[in-house]
Formats: structure tokens, C-alpha cells, sequence
């Protein structure tokens, strides 16, 4: 797939392996009233999404099916949209904001609006040192032989004055060869602060996650996050593609 992933900062156009986006909202829900035609009864998709639709399981206790190019997974505590079409990206949201508005009862803990990568290495080379710039090898080279960075996970503190975090984490594809797993993820657990940590060491005493009771008051902030936040995020996360692809 070709699209653009810099905002306006030079980069070329570059074909992705695989680009997609998911929503994750955290709560108590009812996987048995999830299913295609429940979708459409509410107007949260159409018919030519119904046409296509491909039920995997629906029970009691989970759901799972795609209805065109929408994937929905739902279990007692969590709820997932996805698409790996990103002609589609704001359509996920849309269909979030409408099912929480649906089910504005539902009790809600955490929203979670992510973003996955698969970035193709111009060549070995390249490969390499994008390993080697997020994680120098200057420490592992007397320790072990030939070291290679495979999983790396960062933490941040949010930009705003929401709770939650944002997680960062880059690892070798498994799924495509010589290639960069980019995962972003914005959470959010739906409490106010009134700021954020102003240094390392305070945040160190922030990862503990607090405990998140769901509750049906947070649904409608979850639907108010979905809406003022969605931009920025995918901003933040196609800011973290374009770094990592400058690496030379």
C-alpha cells in the first residue's frame, strides 16, 4: 500500500507492509449482543460492510467477526475495532464513539487508540542501524557476541492532562523479512491530572497503573477523548514512523 507517512517534514512517500489502527476500550461488556446485524441495525455500518461480513465466533462470552473493513473482538473486559486499511482510520473511531454512545450504560475502564507498523529497511544496512541507534551496542560488545537489538519498549508521559501513558514499542518483524515493528499506543485510564511528572524520577513513582474501576460515567469521556484526541494521536504516531525512518 503507498500513502504518505510524513507531515510535512520531507520524507518520502513509502509503501508500509502493513499499516493499522485499533481502538481498545477496556470496561464490562456483553459479547453476545455484538454480531453484524446488530451493527446495522444501529447504523454503525452499512450494507455493503453487512454483505461482507465473516462471523468467526459469537458467544456469551466472546465475539469475533469482520465486517468488511472493520474487525471487531469482543470479551467480558475489553472491547477492539480494527482496520489495516487506512482510507478507514476515522471510520474506527466513528464506530467506537457510536457503540459507546449506544451502550452508554456499559461500564467503561480505559480506552487505549493505537497505531501498528510494519516499516520495510531499505536494505541490511539499514536494517541494522536502526537497531543500533535506539539501542547503542557500545555495553553489549564485551558482554556478548554480535548483539542485536530485538524488543524495545519505551515509556511516556502524556502530553496533555489526561491520565495514562504512552507506550512505544519497536521490534524486529516476525511477519515480514527485514522489516520494523512499530507499535504506538495511547492510553488513557479517564481520570483527570493535574499535571504531569516534570522529571524522570518522578515519574518512576507513576507506573505503578492505579486501580481503574469501570464505570458508566467514563463512557462518555472515553467518546470525548475519541473525538478531541484522535488527531494528535495519529500525529504523535506517524512523528515516531517518520524519526525512525530518517535513521540512516
Amino acid at each position: 500500500m503507498l500513502h504518505a507517512v510524513e507531515r510535512g517534514l520531507g520524507v518520502a512517500t513509502l509503501e508500509l507492509a502493513l499499516d493499522g489502527v485499533s481502538v481498545v476500550v477496556k470496561g464490562l461488556f456483553n459479547a453476545a449482543i455484538f454480531s453484524p446485524a446488530w451493527l446495522l441495525a444501529e447504523g454503525l455500518i452499512g450494507k455493503s460492510e453487512y454483505g461482507e461480513a465473516d462471523v468467526e465466533l459469537i458467544t456469551r462470552e466472546v465475539a469475533s467477526f469482520t465486517v468488511g473493513w472493520l474487525r471487531c473482538q469482543v470479551t467480558p473486559d475489553a472491547l477492539q475495532l480494527t482496520t489495516t486499511e487506512p482510507e478507514e482510520f476515522e471510520r474506527v473511531r466513528d464506530a467506537a464513539v457510536g457503540i459507546l454512545n449506544t451502550l452508554s450504560h456499559t461500564p467503561v475502564a480505559a480506552l487505549g487508540i493505537n497505531r501498528e507498523v510494519h516499516l520495510p529497511a531499505r536494505d541490511g544496512a539499514h536494517y541494522l542501524a536502526i537497531g543500533d541507534a535506539l539501542a547503542p551496542k557500545e555495553f553489549w560488545e564485551p558482554l556478548v557476541d554480535l548483539p542485536a537489538t530485538r524488543t524495545l519498549t519505551i515509556w511516556g508521559q502524556r502530553p496533555d492532562k489526561r491520565g495514562g501513558r504512552v507506550q512505544i514499542q519497536i521490534e524486529s518483524s516476525v511477519r515480514f523479512r527485514q522489516h520494523v515493528f512499530i507499535s504506538h499506543n495511547d492510553h488513557f485510564n479517564l481520570l483527570k491530572v493535574d499535571k504531569q511528572p516534570a522529571s524522570r524520577e518522578e515519574a518512576l513513582l507513576e507506573t505503578v497503573e492505579p486501580n481503574l474501576q469501570p464505570s458508566a460515567h467514563k463512557g462518555a469521556i472515553a467518546t470525548e477523548i475519541l473525538t478531541s484526541e484522535w488527531k494528535s494521536s495519529m500525529g504523535r504516531s506517524t512523528d515516531v514512523i517518520n524519526a525512525i525512518l530518517r535513521i540512516k
